[in-house]
């Protein structure tokens, strides 16, 4: 539909050729098969987006900040600076991301917000534990527990009375690694496919189930851990919400900056 030598729109009179667009914005521009009224919605987003790249670009250049690894660790520098473990769950997530582009340009943003407004990032007290319990239900731990399998297989002849001798030796604490060799059986830790199974047997930890028919093996399961429902402690999770609330401000702040400075764009569109 366009050339590289197409004129798409006009910024403040200064032509904007397709060749120039960053490659998140040639992503939203239009297929020619499309009707006229969605290729146009397509294109503005497309010069929009463009347009934030540029502008947000422009911003950062003016405090010499570059979206760039080295400003991506010193985020993570920054934000577990206070943290009492070196090695927490944050840093670790987030070092992942260092060569990341979008996480660089979050970086490169909340760099320029600490430079300029650094109160408006401030979270006010008790915010993390609010949002921990407003929104809880993402916290949820649902475990099916965890289990050792002894299994012989049910077509063997007398697997009913083996499979019983297996858990008679259980029920009388003989280790199952020890029942599984001497019964010419097999003792593995359970799948999460199995351990559901299993779970619905309600045993406590180091309970003995019935002789079960699984996959077409007699199974006898021995409770290694109890499966857990409730949620994981505030305390574990306080330094990530407080990321993601921080995040949340420093895109809302420079969602406004950036929507004053488009604001007085004038902007022209070829159809």
């Amino acid at each position: 539909m366009f050339a590289d030598s197409s004129v798409i729109a006009e910024i403040d009179g200064v032509p904007l050729y397709l060749g120039s667009l960053n490659v998140e914005a040639k992503k939203m521009l239009p297929d020619a098969a499309l009707a006229p009224d969605v290729r146009e919605v397509k294109l503005r987003a497309a010069v929009m987006t463009e347009l934030k790249i540029r502008e947000t670009l422009d911003i950062l250049n003016q405090k010499n900040i570059v979206c760039s690894p080295d400003t991506a660790r010193w985020y993570i520098m920054e934000r577990t600076k206070n943290s009492k473990l070196s090695e927490n769950a944050l840093a670790q997530g987030l070092r992942q991301l260092v060569d990341d582009r979008s996480f660089q340009l979050k970086c490169a943003i909340y760099k320029y917000l600490t430079i300029t407004c650094p109160e408006k990032l401030a979270i006010a007290p008790g915010s993390a534990e609010s949002f921990y319990f407003q929104n809880q239900l993402k916290y949820r731990i649902n475990t099916p527990g965890i289990y050792k399998v002894i299994s012989i297989p049910a077509g063997n002849q007398n697997s009913v009375s083996a499979a019983e001798d297996i858990r008679f030796a259980l029920l009388q604490g003989e280790a199952p690694e020890q029942v599984a060799v001497r019964s010419g059986a097999k003792c593995v830790l359970s799948t999460p496919e199995i351990a559901l199974q299993i779970q619905r047997l309600n045993l406590r930890k180091n309970g003995v189930s019935d002789v079960v028919l699984l996959n077409g093996q007699r199974c006898v399961a021995v409770c290694v851990a109890e499966p857990e429902n409730g949620f994981i402690p505030f305390k574990q999770l306080e330094q990530l919400i407080e990321e993601e609330l921080i995040s949340r401000r420093a895109g809302a702040i420079f969602d406004e900056i950036l929507k004053t400075r488009l604001s007085r764009k004038n902007i022209k569109y070829r159809r």
